[in-house]
């Protein structure tokens, strides 16, 4: 009888201490839960921006495999040229800059006017 009682008084004691256990085993269990929920948007959001990158590069693909695209290259590249036409190569922008120099000198001085060109075709002297 007096086990009985104990049993009786302790089991109060004992169920509560196991309901405490389980609201704290549940509560850890919904924080990784939602933990998992958060990593699984974070996830997802990478895949969609992933996905829309492959899409871009898709369509970069498709320009780059395209006839025209490999024509333009072929062109400016590699200097080729359809039958036909002519290629032009300029040199360099260095040696371009000079020429365009030596350009602007012999402009800076203007030609005679006629009239000293006659006096020089005549012989006279100004």
């Amino acid at each position: 009888m007096v086990y009985s009682q104990i049993v009786k008084k302790y089991s109060r004691y004992f169920l509560l201490i196991l309901c405490l256990l389980f609201m704290v085993s549940l509560i850890r269990n919904i924080g990784r839960i939602r933990g998992a929920s958060k990593k699984i948007d974070e996830k997802r959001q990478v895949v969609d921006q992933l996905e829309n990158d492959n899409q871009e590069l898709k369509k970069e693909l498709e320009i780059v495999e395209s006839n025209a695209f490999i024509e333009k290259q072929l062109r400016d590249k590699l200097g080729y040229a359809k039958e036909g036409e002519i290629v032009v190569v300029l040199p360099e922008e260095d040696i371009l800059r000079e020429i365009g120099k030596l350009k602007v000198d012999e402009t800076e001085k203007l030609p005679d006017p006629n009239w000293v060109k006659w006096a020089k075709l005549f012989g006279i002297k100004i």
